[in-house]
């Protein structure tokens, strides 16, 4: 599990989160745009202050990234997965995950 401190509470997608989450971590990446980029900053890593969740806009859609896995539901089997059922993620991410998926699709 990791922490991760919510930056933006502004942008659609965690504009209602609470300040950090805990979401699954299983080696994913950190997201580092590059300089030129005009992208949303939407969460970070609490240890190392890198990003973990971005947005942007795309040519004719929209893009969201995040390296941690907030689609294992830790401590419920309604994922179909067991794996991670040992653990505690202090909450849902599915919620987020509806958020993103409506402003992706720019509703």
């Amino acid at each position: 599990m990791c922490k991760v401190d919510i930056v933006d509470h502004l942008h659609p997608i965690t504009r209602s989160e609470p300040d950090h989450a805990w979401i699954l971590y299983y080696w994913g990446p950190v997201l580092v745009p590059n300089r030129s980029a005009t992208i949303s900053i939407l969460g970070r890593y609490d240890t190392v202050d890198e990003p973990a969740m971005v947005a942007f806009d795309y040519e004719y859609g929209r893009v969201f990234l995040i390296g941690p896995h907030p689609e294992f539901e830790e401590d419920s089997d309604r994922d179909g997965v067991s794996f991670p059922d040992q653990l505690d993620d202090r909450g849902s991410d599915w919620d987020l995950m509806q958020k993103t998926c409506r402003w992706c699709l720019g509703k």
